[in-house]
């Protein structure tokens, strides 16, 4: 099958505030698994990792700092698809916020299934979050030491790796609440990562993984036998929350843990509907909230009725955990 990879070229202001509103825009297309490429952050990583030099985009070690390019792929031969986004790019260059969103240019080329895969593979290593959790691909090897929980994870074509500061944010604020017998709800659960490392960490622990792209029903359901866990304990339900009301009656029930790692303006309209589904003593983790954003984040949720816990912080980005208020 021929992708496009589209890579779109943003600035870093407002601490990633532009970056969000491309996202969002590209979102409300129905476009998801898109991985935001920082320079600062990109290099900060290679620094770490020198083994994965040889893999890193020039493009991105090149840029200017301040700059970030957003990549996705899509179908080749949805062409409407590409002019809806052209249309929407042009829509923010001429808005208010045009002065910081950068070109917003966007480079597009055409590949196919084997090329992409061959691409990213090269450079996704076994890698730790927080004290036990260990995120092994399934073509790596990895040699556990005593009390890691490896999850054996393939995010497919159309995820995120897992590496992003948002996701490692919410496994280690999930790792460090959870408890036996845990009912999690995942909302846009994307490969399964956050609802599957839950399982993995809590025995006898039950999870429901809700996702819009249709794709997510695959992907976690392999990663969940890659773990070796029982159908019975994971429902995977495709659908959103916030519009589908059959969905909300689908999986209405009280959770102990709901995770959100999606972006503040979701995780903000998600807090009423979690609110009536968090059980008393349960927690809410949410991530993908830009610094700049996390106290209008938190005074929304206040409104809505939570009390903050708890605030992980790396980098541009923050998670928040919040349990209902008295």
């Amino acid at each position: 099958m021929k992708w496009i990879e589209a890579v779109i070229e943003t600035a870093w202001a407002e601490g990633g505030f532009s970056a969000e509103l491309v996202t969002g825009a590209l979102m409300e297309l129905g476009i998801t698994g898109i991985e935001n490429e920082d320079a600062y952050e990109t290099r900060l990583y290679l620094e770490n990792n020198p083994d994965s030099w040889d893999y890193a985009d020039e493009e991105i070690l090149s840029a200017e700092p301040g700059k970030s390019f957003l990549r996705f792929y899509i179908d080749a031969s949805d062409r409407r698809l590409i002019d809806n986004i052209e249309a929407a790019l042009e829509y923010l260059r001429r808005g208010e916020f045009a002065a910081i969103l950068g070109s917003l240019e966007m480079r597009t080329k055409i590949v196919d299934d084997e090329g992409w895969i061959d691409n990213w593979k090269q450079y996704y290593k076994p890698f730790r979050v927080g004290k036990r959790i260990i995120v092994r691909p399934v073509w790596e090897d990895y040699i556990p030491e005593d009390g890691d929980a490896v999850l054996s994870f393939n995010p497919g074509q159309v995820f995120g790796t897992g590496l992003h500061q948002t996701t490692r944010m919410c496994l280690e604020a999930l790792e460090a609440i959870i408890m036996p017998g845990a009912k999690i709800l995942d909302i846009g659960c994307g490969s399964g990562i956050l609802s599957i490392a839950g399982l993995l960490l809590s025995e006898g622990s039950q999870a429901a993984a809700i996702d819009t792209d249709r794709a997510a029903e695959r992907v976690v359901a392999e990663n969940a036998a890659f773990n070796g866990i029982d159908p019975n304990r994971l429902k995977i339900i495709i659908g959103n929350v916030l519009t589908d009301d059959m969905l909300l009656e689908t999986i209405r029930e009280k959770y102990d843990i709901i995770m959100a790692n999606i972006i503040a303006d979701v995780v903000i309209g998600l807090a009423p509907v979690v609110k009536d589904m968090l059980a008393p003593s349960g927690r809410f983790i949410s991530s993908g909230i830009i610094k700049d954003r996390v106290e209008e984040v938190m005074n929304r949720y206040r409104e809505a009725g939570f009390e903050i816990t708890d605030i992980i912080r790396d980098g541009e980005w923050a998670a928040l955990v919040a349990k209902c208020g008295g």
